[in-house]
């Protein structure tokens, strides 16, 4: 297996509430979580063309990224290119994204293409987890 999801944990606490939150969603869906939850090692980042493949797939939205992010590592690094990224494979519900979208501080042109996304997501897709704040 090439690519799988994985939440690495660096300490106990961080697997308690991993494991919790993803007996959680297990118990609230019926369905099995194939997430794995490991002990973290030492990480080396995939080449960057591997980094946020469905956003780097969509040219309109990463003309925007690319001013937003002109640093090849700041968009690497970027939990909004992440977010987004995920969103753009299906992960992540039209509610959820509306209702985070302002929380992220972007330009109303990069808001804008977002929320055009919107209807093209589903309501039971699988990103669970709201941002705190956003």
């Amino acid at each position: 297996m090439q690519y799988r999801n994985v939440i690495w944990v660096h300490n106990e606490e961080q697997r308690r509430v991993s494991d919790t939150q993803k007996a959680a969603i297990e118990k609230e869906s019926g369905k099995p979580v194939a997430t794995l939850i490991l002990d973290a090692k030492t990480f080396y980042p995939a080449e960057d063309y591997h980094q946020k493949y469905a956003l780097r797939h969509n040219q309109a939205l990463m003309q925007l990224f690319d001013r937003w992010y002109p640093k090849g590592s700041d968009f690497r690094e970027s939990f909004t290119a992440m977010r987004f990224n995920a969103y753009l494979q299906g992960h992540g519900s039209a509610t959820l994204l509306l209702n985070e979208l302002d929380g992220y501080g972007l330009p109303d042109e990069l808001k804008d293409m977002m929320r055009a996304q919107a209807p093209k997501l589903s309501e039971d897709a699988g990103m669970q987890c709201a941002i705190p704040g956003a």
